[in-house]
């Protein structure tokens, strides 16, 4: 038997194919490493590229915010100069200086001169609107290793005194040469250069509201109070804080106002002036004033009044509500007359939109915030027919609050606020202005006699016994209290109307107030009754301006030729701004206890200090060396005394001058100032007296004197006003406003009759003894002490109006005025 074996056969390509597919795959994986690896490596040098790029711009974009601020600190730089502003005086006519560049510094440099800045003059008058386009721009010479480059293009003069927009471009660069940096960037940047980049008090100065402001109540009980040679329309005469009144043994030849009430009950006021209350107004017992004025909350006379020729009585306002896009933003009451069409509550009227219009007082609106403004009707637009009021932003002045006025709103008013005027009789009477009136009436409301008035302006009731009207508009009913009737024809005791008249509501007349039928109102008073929509709206009430100004001593010292003080409780003297004579300066710090300044120098020179009545050479001369912080600084018998601005720490007293001899000063103290009524010459301002007084004797101080010319004057200041167009310019003024000051101090002042040339100011109450105290200039009362009461029971003050405006402006701030300054700031700025 036999055995048969069978093999397999393998093919050869098989084998050889396996090996292909392996390697073929170990090919593709490898290949595929090898793009990633390419592409990995490609993205990050992309990456790499892109985050160059965004650096290059970073530091190119910080590189041009870098030049923007150094560009503005060289703009401001040359406004500091006159180099600098010649440079864009020409620059704002298109010529650029000599060189062809301007310096980073602000002056000159190496840019060369300003020869092509024609015209130019550092005071000169400037006016807004040239518009100057450089032909090429002009570079800002810096080293090209700050990194970017600046180029002006624009001048322009701005309607602020020397005051210019610059437009700019500033191009920062990244790394690499400044020909070919990796990156740029560019930024277009508008400057404000020497405009309102700043601002400093200057030279601080304003003028008074009134000639008189007391800082609270004032109760004339006795003595006189008055001003003389009153003739000037810039002033009230007198502001007083709280409430006025004048009794029966004194005079009070003023006119002004009051925050509070006025009460007159005996003695005198002015003929022709006026009284203004934002309280009530009462008269009893007094001598009528003829052509006077009252306006107030409400007005009250009696029968002292009825041989009064008065000019007008006003009295009443709308009480109402400002509405800004249909939402209350705050209070006032104000005068006016309302939209007919948005009276509402029958007659007489009361609510609705009220138009403010030329007659109207000004009114002062409160925020819910409790900002306040005071507006004037006169400086706003105002739509007659709805009422609609606009430019309020600019028209008003803030008193108070960090609120925001709206521009546009309107007065929605709900109630009426006073208007009450009562008199038992007056003689003629040009205008009668109120809401509820009663004319020839007592308090009871019994008849007291006629009342004759050219213009009778009624809003609500008018209530009346006999007398004689030009013209009538009433708002509401007319009573004729004592009148009566037999027939339509058949009238007596009515009040006529000679003029036109015409009331809204209807006639009464008697004792029970029967009403006239219709239709006889013209008959018997010579007005038509029932007129629909007739209404006089009422006057509103008055702003009384009596704001002040604390007073800090502190404030003033830098201004002060001797400031007398204690030093470690040692009376000190420190002279500033003081030369004999001879030129020679003497300031300096002198020990009054121990040193001698009989005469300056000492034992020497010419007399300096000296009391006692005795003169500089005698050795009981010495002035202050008894002072102490607590009895304060006293001067008996003074003999020589120096010429200037003084300032005391504590309490200052002058008991007597040698031989009547005047004291040429301005006094400033923290405490109180005493002058006594023992013999004593004037106290005279530095500027009330004369230039050859003040700066050729033989200490004068450098300050207050000009002697830069052959001939002594007071010193100069320049304010910055508003033309009639709204550009800015310079005013001279002649005295610097601390030297048209007599006294300033913290505290009261006893002035015991003095004759003061100069203004005043008193922190607390005034004294004046038995004699009238003169001052010509200003005075104010009560700076710091806004509840105190000035009684003036004997003596009183009299107030002169300065000859010279100049002598009226006082070291008094408003607030800090924003006047160019040197400096600059970016307005906007943009990429390219």
């Amino acid at each position: 038997m036999s055995t048969t074996s069978r093999r397999t056969r393998r093919r050869p390509g098989i084998a050889r194919q396996r090996g292909i597919s392996t390697l073929l795959i170990l090919l593709l994986v490898g290949l595929a490493v090898t793009v990633t690896a390419l592409a990995v490596a490609y993205a990050l040098r992309g990456n790499q590229q892109r985050q160059l790029a965004t650096h290059s711009v970073t530091t190119a974009q910080a590189s041009a915010w870098r030049g923007v601020e150094f560009l503005r600190d060289a703009l401001a730089g040359m406004s500091a100069t006159d180099e600098g502003k010649m440079i864009l005086y020409g620059l704002s006519y298109g010529h650029p200086p000599a060189g062809g560049c301007i310096p980073a510094g602000g002056g000159a440099g190496g840019c060369g001169s300003f020869e092509e800045a024609a015209g130019w003059n550092s005071a000169s008058a400037w006016k807004p609107g040239e518009d100057a386009e450089l032909s090429e721009p002009l570079a800002l010479q810096v080293d090209d290793g700050f990194g970017f480059d600046a180029y002006l293009l624009r001048v322009r003069k701005s309607a602020s005194f020397q005051s210019y927009e610059v437009t700019a471009q500033v191009i920062g660069r990244a790394a690499g040469s400044a020909a070919a940096p990796l990156a740029t960037s560019t930024v277009e940047v508008v400057y404000e250069v020497g405009g309102s980049s700043g601002s400093t008090t200057g030279t601080c100065a304003s003028l008074p509201s009134a000639l008189m402001v007391f800082n609270g109540d004032l109760d004339i009980t006795g003595g006189s109070l008055g001003v003389t040679d009153g003739e000037s329309t810039d002033y009230a005469n007198i502001a007083v804080a709280g409430s006025l009144t004048v009794g029966s043994s004194s005079s009070a030849r003023i006119s002004g106002c009051a925050k509070g009430n006025i009460t007159l009950s005996g003695g005198g006021i002015t003929n022709d002036g006026y009284l203004h209350a934002e309280g009530d107004i009462s008269v009893t017992g007094m001598t009528p004033p003829n052509g006077t004025t009252f306006w107030g909350r409400s007005i009250s006379l009696d029968g002292s009044s009825s041989g009064a020729r008065y000019a007008a009585l006003r009295a009443g306002a709308y009480t109402a509500s400002v509405m800004a896009n249909g939402t209350a933003v705050g209070t006032t009451r104000v005068g006016g007359k309302l939209v007919a069409a948005t009276a509402s509550g029958g007659i007489p009227w009361t609510t609705g939109t009220v138009v403010p219009d030329a007659d109207s007082a000004t009114f002062v609106i409160e925020l819910s915030d409790g900002s306040q403004f005071v507006l004037d009707p006169d400086d706003l637009v105002i739509d007659a027919a709805t009422g609609a009021i606009s430019g309020a932003r600019v028209a008003a002045e803030r008193l108070s609050g960090e609120g925001e006025l709206p521009d546009s709103f309107t007065l929605q008013a709900g109630s009426i606020f006073g208007g009450g005027i009562g008199a038992e009789g007056l003689a003629q009477t040009g205008l009668v202005w109120g809401h509820d009136v009663r004319l020839g009436l007592g308090a009871g409301g019994g008849l007291t006699g006629a009342a004759n008035v050219a213009v009778l302006r009624v809003n609500g009731g008018l209530t009346m016994g006999t007398g004689n009207i030009g013209t009538l508009v009433g708002g509401g009913d007319l009573w004729a209290k004592g009148a009566g009737r037999g027939s339509p024809t058949n009238h007596w005791n009515f009040p006529t109307v000679a003029g036109s008249g015409a009331i809204a509501g209807q006639m009464y007349y008697g004792v029970s107030k029967a009403p006239l039928p219709a239709g006889e109102g013209m008959a018997a008073v010579g007005a038509a009754d029932l007129q629909a929509g007739t209404t006089p709206g009422l006057p509103g009430i008055p702003y009384c301006d009596a704001r002040v100004r604390a007073v800090d001593a502190e404030a003033y010292k830098a201004q002060a030729n001797y400031v007398f003080e204690f030093v470690d409780g040692l009376p000190t003297l420190t002279v500033r701004n003081v030369k004999a004579a001879s030129g020679v300066s003497i300031d300096g710090t002198y020990n009054l206890l121990t040193g001698d300044l009989r005469r300056m120098p000492a034992g020497t020179g010419a007399p300096f200090l000296a009391c006692n009545w005795q003169g500089a050479g005698n050795a009981g001369a010495h002035c202050f060396r008894d002072a102490t912080p607590t009895g304060g600084w006293n001067i008996t018998g003074l003999v020589s005394f120096p010429k200037g601005v003084v300032w005391f720490d504590g309490d200052f007293t002058v008991n007597g001058t040698d031989g009547g001899r005047d004291l040429v000063n301005t006094i400033i103290g923290t405490s109180k100032v005493t002058l006594t009524q023992s013999g004593h010459g004037d106290l005279v301002a530095p500027n009330f007296s004369t230039p050859a007084t003040l700066c050729d004797g033989d200490f004068w101080p450098t300050n207050l004197c000009d002697k830069s010319g052959g001939t002594s004057q007071f010193a100069t200041w320049t304010e910055r006003v508003l033309d009639e167009d709204g550009t800015e310019k310079e005013v001279e003024h002649v005295g610097l406003p601390i030297g048209n000051m007599a006294v300033i101090v913290e505290g009261a002042g006893q002035l015991s009759g003095w004759n003061i040339f100069g203004s005043v100011i008193l922190g607390r109450n005034l004294g004046t003894a038995a004699n009238v105290t003169v001052v010509q200039g200003t005075l104010t009362v009560g700076a710091n002490q806004s509840d105190s009461t000035t009684l003036i029971d004997q003596g009183g003050a009299r107030i002169t109006v300065p000859t010279e405006s100049d002598q009226m402006h006082l070291p008094v701030c408003e607030s800090i005025p924003a006047i160019p300054t040197p400096g600059a700031q970016v307005q906007w700025s943009r990429y390219l």
